[in-house]
């Protein structure tokens, strides 16, 4: 099992993208953690999904210049856990991105937590902050200016 983790924390370093999303439902602003794949090869997505499972896997039909069918897998929230603590000995270019989103993973609460308003508010700033040292992270271009 090691040699295919491997493997997979190499395809996440090369082809996949390690992120915080940030949504908004309705007035609510929410953080998810976020490991996703992209390519035109199907069969390393496949081995993604019969590896880790809890995730979801989709094409990208072809339009405009695209010739290609794109086979995407993507995985969100605590689920991320999981699959970073198992590849993460192997990850080289975004070990930072997935120290980061184990960070929010952890401190996703079950459905049905009820926070105080100081609560609720403090750890919106926390993750606020995580959101936006990923985006550093992954969008150095776009922040070069403010370093």
């Amino acid at each position: 099992m090691e040699l295919i983790y491997a493997y997979l924390a190499g395809l996440i370093d090369g082809e996949g993208c390690i992120s915080i999303r940030r949504c908004k439902q309705g007035k609510f602003i929410y953080y998810k953690p976020m490991i996703e794949v992209g390519m035109t090869n199907r069969q390393p997505i496949e081995l993604l999904e019969k590896t880790f499972g809890n995730s979801a896997w989709y094409e990208i039909i072809p339009t405009g210049r695209r010739k290609l069918i794109c086979h995407k897998w993507r995985v969100t929230g605590t689920h991320c856990l999981t699959i970073i603590n198992a590849i993460l000995p192997y990850l080289l270019v975004k070990r930072r991105q997935a120290d980061l989103v184990v960070k929010l993973a952890k401190r996703i609460f079950p459905r049905g937590k009820n926070f105080t308003p100081q609560e609720r508010a403090k750890e919106y700033r926390i993750r606020t902050i995580l959101y936006k040292k990923m985006r550093v992270i992954n969008n150095p271009h776009l922040f070069a200016n403010n370093a």
